[in-house]
């Protein structure tokens, strides 16, 4: 379950001269969960290529790959058909701030499946 990443964000690359870049805490970035606007703009405006570790696309059709690159094209589609963006902290093995982009409700839960009667 992930919760609002509390703090400063900042958009950096993956390694030194990638062209892929990630979402990264840092105590003097220029974003945070109160101004995910900001940071979508500086995505979209410099045109750049994210870490699919860094972006989290819930509720559309096609999911992202795990872990693919998101290209600004593929980027900018996610946000035009977003009803809902939000920083957020991902808690697991490796926690980390990713921008949630969530198209209507979300994924929805997996149906239970059936309980095996046997006689």
């Amino acid at each position: 379950m992930a919760k609002f990443f509390e703090g400063q964000v900042a958009i950096v690359p993956v390694k030194v001269g990638a062209s892929v870049f990630k979402i990264a805490g840092k105590a003097d970035g220029k974003h945070s969960a109160t101004n995910v606007s900001t940071m979508v703009d500086a995505i979209k405006t410099n045109k750049l290529t994210m870490s699919g570790w860094s972006i989290w696309a819930d509720g559309f059709e096609k999911p992202l790959a795990a872990g693919a690159d998101v290209t600004p094209a593929m980027f900018t589609k996610l946000v035009k058909e977003a009803d809902m963006i939000e920083l957020v902290l991902v808690r697991g093995k490796f926690p980390q701030p990713k921008l949630k982009i969530t198209k209507g409700s979300g994924s929805r839960p997996a149906a239970a499946a059936a309980p095996k009667v046997e006689y």
